[in-house]
């Protein structure tokens, strides 16, 4: 057995066997953290947090506004897989920069990191964006590390028009791939969708195609209960996940705690803050 695994062979394989069962977000880069969860995977198009422009750079970021988030996750309750995130970002006139970091697991024996920046240009009702992400796994760490890295690149468009919101992501079109002899990761393809309530309310929901794995839906709901309150929640398929959460403080700073559920694997515990300081 090699040197980093012994003492604590579970947590290699735990780790393992979770993230192929449940790792798509790992896969496609993406930040699954947050509202994003709490949505099962939606996007709220018309208001997001700085995680949902990194996912969804697509979307309508208003002008003149700094978005700073971060959070932590505990994955199926499991504390081999906690994780952590930053996200931040601002709209200069026409033109939108995000940029966020993602960590899961323990640098002593497994972590796989996730860089990723995004850019978008509004031309009313239109939005065009371009992503770029590296992702970096180690295994072992001081005890024997095995590390590899790989790039990913891709493109958004968004299209909005009074309540009514899409945006479509098209990511990993250079297939990267961690190691010379691994599987390429797919490239694939996301449909955001958001229609505004006459009251406070909007609607979300997605699609995801990706080669070799049928695909995933969702749809969820966001409702503003008052100016410093609101609540959320979700159902997705494939694989089914039903999720909620709540969100709650002033304007400019928000907690959020979301929740989602696997009916094989367990809860997922989100918990975040996000601030908005307009200029």
């Amino acid at each position: 057995m090699p040197a980093y695994c012994r003492g604590r062979p579970l947590t290699i394989v735990t780790i393992s066997v979770l993230l192929l069962l449940a790792g798509s977000a790992v896969v496609a880069y993406d930040f699954d953290v947050g509202r994003l969860s709490g949505l099962s995977g939606g996007v709220y198009l018309s208001s997001p947090t700085a995680a949902e422009n990194l996912n969804c750079p697509a979307v309508l970021s208003p002008a003149g506004r700094f978005h700073l988030e971060t959070g932590c996750q505990r994955r199926f309750e499991l504390a081999d897989l906690d994780n952590a995130f930053i996200a931040a970002g601002s709209r200069f006139g026409a033109v939108s920069v995000y940029v966020g970091w993602w960590h899961l697991g323990r640098s002593e024996y497994y972590a796989d990191q996730i860089f990723k920046t995004t850019a978008a240009v509004r031309f009313q009702p239109f939005v065009f964006s371009l992503i770029s992400s590296v992702r970096k796994v180690e295994i072992g760490g001081r005890l024997g590390r095995l590390a590899m890295s790989a790039a990913a690149y891709g493109l958004a468009l968004g299209f909005h028009h009074d309540r009514y919101h899409l945006g479509l992501v098209a990511d990993n079109l250079n297939n990267p791939r961690l190691d010379a002899g691994s599987t390429p990761d797919q490239a694939f393809c996301k449909l955001y969708g958001e229609i505004e309530g006459i009251s406070s309310f909007s609607l979300v929901g997605h699609v995801a195609f990706e080669k070799r794995a049928g695909p995933v839906v969702s749809i969820g709901q966001y409702v503003i209960l008052s100016e410093k309150a609101a609540f959320f929640w979700g159902m997705g398929e494939n694989p089914r996940i039903y999720s909620g959460g709540l969100e709650t403080g002033a304007v400019g700073l928000r907690l959020l705690y979301a929740v989602s559920y696997h009916p094989v694997l367990g809860f997922t515990h989100n918990i975040s803050l996000n601030w908005r300081m307009d200029k």
